[in-house]
This record gives C-alpha cells, structure tokens and sequence, in this order.
C-alpha cells in the first residue's frame, strides 16, 4: 500500500512539475510588457471575467440536481451548488485533485445531505457519465458550425489537415460510449459485475479487500435501479443543463477576448474550447491542465489569425489563471464555512 501512494505521490508531483515548466516556458516566449500593458488597458472590465464560471457553476449544479431520483429526501439546489464551488477549487488546485474532489462530494452528500455513501456513489456515476455524454454533443456541435475553422487551422495547428474529422469522430465517439455507459450504469448491474472482475486479480490483499467490501458493491447495485426511476424528462433536462455548463465554458473564454479587444465568433472560440476542455479532462493529473491548454490557447490564437497572438494570448492565459485562482479561493472558503475538516477529506479519500 505504502508503495502504491508514493506513486501515486510522485505521478502527482510529475504532473505539477510539467505543468508548471510548460507554462514557464510559454511566459519566457512572452513580451510581458506589451502583454502586462494590454491587461492594464482593460480598466473596470476585469469584473466581467468573473460572470461565465458562476453559470458554468449553477449549469452543473442543475444537472446533478435533475439526475436524482424522485423521493422523500430533499435534494438542495443552493448546497449542491456550494458543494460545486468547494470540489472545483479542489480539482484545480491540488496534482490530480479528482480524486479527492470525488471523495469530497461523497463526504458533503452524507454530513450535509443525509445521503447514504451507496446513494452517492451512484449519483456521482451517474452525473459523471451524463456529463459526459453532454460534453460529446458539446464536442459535435463545435465539429459541425465549426467545420470550416477546424479545416482552415488544421495545418497550422497540427502540421497536417483532418483536424475537422477528428474532433467530429471524438464527440460521436464520445456520445456513443458515455451514452451506452449511462443505460448499462442504471439497468445491469454494474458494479456487482466490476467486483466479479476485480476479484480475479492474482493479488491477496485486494481479494481480500475486495472480498470483505462485496455488499458495499452490491449496495451502489441496488442504489443505481433507484436512478433507472428519473425518467427521459430529467435525463434530457439534465444533459440540456451539463450541455449549457459546456456553452458558459465557450462564453468564458469569448469573455476574456472580449474585455482585451479581440474580435472573435462565437463559433471560433466553440472551434477550440472544445477540444482544449477534452484535453484538459484527458490530462486530469496536471492540475486546471497548467501549462498544457495553456499553449493549446495560444496555438488556437496563431492558428485562427489573431493579430500577435503571443501578446494576446499570454494576456489571456494570466486572466484566465487570475480569475481561476479567485474561484478557487472562493472553493476553499465555502470548505472553511462548511466545517469540513482536512482529515476527513484524506480519511474518505482512503
């Protein structure tokens, strides 16, 4: 065990590190002067910046909201938005913080809620594979209006063309799995099935784990047929809502272009955001993908023929950071306020 948490230690440093070197490496290519200038020039605006997250927010919120089941235990729009607020700055902020934001949202549902740890499970399942079922559409609709931009940047962006076909295959391909992995989540018995496989590993302390822990497999069973009663209203209504979620991203980054000058579509920006968000969800161990999408922004810049896209983009890329770490500063005092405690956080984690 011990050996596995300091690779897991080590993966999560690594991440960091090659964020952190990437982004350093992007700033060194910078004219920051022109780039501070061009920040400075904004004035009051940088309020507007703020804006799309809190949609972004209040969109996942609602889905997650409409992915539960009708019962008797009330499900609070306003909490489940605060738990929103807490989870993403943990995700952002820490190497690999999926996992302790995923553990987070189990600790919060139980203390705040009264859901059982099963219950959760199911619900954080559930809303994960609706979520990405959403972000498959989202991907398919920047493949589709922006046909002509992904086609016309391919080259300069990749070195070679086809860039339209493969973010059109990826959110079909996207679509296709998350939505079978929906239906077999809520009618087949999944984790029993999951446990069944596990089992078979050669390795004594996790048959042994996962031998004591078999009900526990068979509870999140049992919760999930619970979700199979929300119906196709509330599903459609709650992929609409993770959908808008994936929209506000596109208006967040059409925001920050705003407010320093550039004149851009709305559809460029869909172009691109889209397939930076799939990066970012790919590359889960870099913490808010630093560095990574980072560069993938100025790429885009350079790509769709914003004038010096360096200075813009470095612009942008420090805004976006700014607003981030507000958000995330934000996430940290709703943790303060809700009396959660860090070694409850590492005791669920574990």
């Amino acid at each position: 065990m011990k050996k596995s948490r300091y690779l897991d230690l080590i993966l999560k440093v690594a991440g960091f590190a090659f964020g952190g070197l990437l982004l350093f490496w992007l700033l060194s290519k910078i004219e920051l002067e022109k780039t501070f200038a061009l920040i400075y020039g904004i004035g009051n605006n940088i309020f507007f910046i703020f804006i799309p997250f809190f949609f972004v927010s209040c969109f996942d919120a609602l889905g997650w909201k409409l992915s539960f089941p009708n019962s008797q235990r009330e499900i609070p729009y306003v909490k489940l938005l605060s738990f929103r607020f807490i989870t993403e700055a943990l995700l952002m902020s820490l190497p690999a913080g999926i996992a302790v934001s995923e553990a987070m949202k189990l600790l919060l549902l139980k203390r705040k809620m009264g859901v059982p740890t099963a219950e959760g499970v199911a619900s954080i399942a559930l809303k994960k594979m609706l979520l990405g079922v959403a972000q498959g559409i989202y991907i398919l609709l920047s493949a589709v209006l922006g046909y002509h931009i992904l086609k016309q940047s391919s080259n300069t962006f990749l070195g070679f063309s086809g860039l339209e076909f493969g973010v059109l295959a990826l959110g079909m391909g996207m679509f296709v799995i998350f939505g079978f992995a929906t239906f077999a989540l809520v009618h087949g018995g999944v984790a029993q099935r999951f446990h069944s496989m596990l089992v078979k590993i050669p390795i004594l302390f996790i048959k042994n784990w996962l031998l004591k822990t078999e009900e526990k497999f068979l509870e999140i069973d049992h919760s999930l047929k619970k979700f199979n009663g929300i119906g196709a209203k509330k599903t459609g209504l709650s992929i609409l809502s993770f959908l808008s979620g994936w929209l506000s991203e596109t208006l967040d980054a059409i925001v920050i272009l705003w407010v320093l000058g550039v004149d851009i579509s709305f559809i460029e920006v869909l172009a691109f955001e889209s397939i930076l968000s799939f990066i970012r969800s790919v590359v889960f161990f870099v913490p808010a993908g630093l560095g990574i999408q980072d560069v993938g922004y100025v790429a885009f810049f350079s790509a769709v023929g914003i004038p010096d896209p360096l200075v813009v983009g470095g612009a942008f890329v420090l805004l976006k950071r700014f607003k981030e770490i507000c958000w995330i500063s934000l996430g940290y005092i709703t943790l303060v306020i809700s009396g959660t405690r860090i070694k409850e956080i590492e005791a669920q984690t574990t």
